[in-house]
């Protein structure tokens, strides 16, 4: 009967030990940053990175909210970009424009106009292909003729990343060969379990 017990034992702490990594899934890139506190001024006719100073939240750590004001990749893959800019005080007719700079240079940009005068808004989305170490930042654009303000609003003037696939992988079958892997070890880990279950009960 010792016997038995001692591998019953075994095998639950094996089963336990091949769960675990499985039950840890692997963590994305989330972040989303905005400019806070007080708005930041903004020279016409030229496109000005935003400092956005701020995070709401940032899973891995990536956004530099007080030097650079960037994103950057700590793993290659596929990334959905949003972001927001709002100008205040806009005359007549005026662009205003918005920018994601992937390593320093215009990836995806858009010009829009403002209409009527008054605070103006433009946003921007798109999916951006990052290898380690890119890096992503949000610039503004506005054509007044004169200064004018970011506004520093949470909800007006952000940057919001999500990692969608990792390695270069688009297939979302799975994450990662090792998970994979993993998960297989881990439904054997429990078949395995079962049968000594039967046998030990049935004895």
């Amino acid at each position: 009967m010792n016997r038995k017990k001692g591998v019953f034992i075994c095998i639950l702490v094996l089963g336990v030990f091949f769960s675990i990594p499985v039950l840890a899934s692997t963590e994305k890139s989330n972040v989303r940053a905005y400019l806070s506190n007080s708005n930041q001024t903004i020279s016409t006719s030229s496109w000005t990175k935003a400092q956005l100073n701020s995070e709401e939240f940032d899973t891995k750590d990536e956004f530099d909210s007080s030097t650079n004001y960037r994103f950057v990749a700590t793993e290659e893959g596929y990334y959905q970009v949003n972001g927001s800019a709002r100008i205040a005080n806009l005359g007549d007719a005026k662009s205003l424009g918005i920018a994601f700079y992937k390593n320093g240079s215009d990836y995806s940009s858009t010009i829009v106009n403002s209409g009527t005068a008054g605070s103006r808004s433009v946003v921007l989305s798109d999916v951006i292909y990052l290898d380690v170490d890119d890096y992503i930042e949000l610039y503004v654009f506005h054509a007044q003729g004169i200064d004018r303000d970011l506004d520093a609003f949470q909800q007006r003037t952000f940057l919001s990343i999500s990692q969608i696939t990792n390695k270069g992988d688009n297939t979302i079958v799975v994450e990662d060969l090792n998970l994979l892997i993993r998960t297989l070890t881990w439904a054997l880990g429990i078949i395995i379990f079962i049968l000594v279950i039967k046998l030990f009960l049935c004895r």
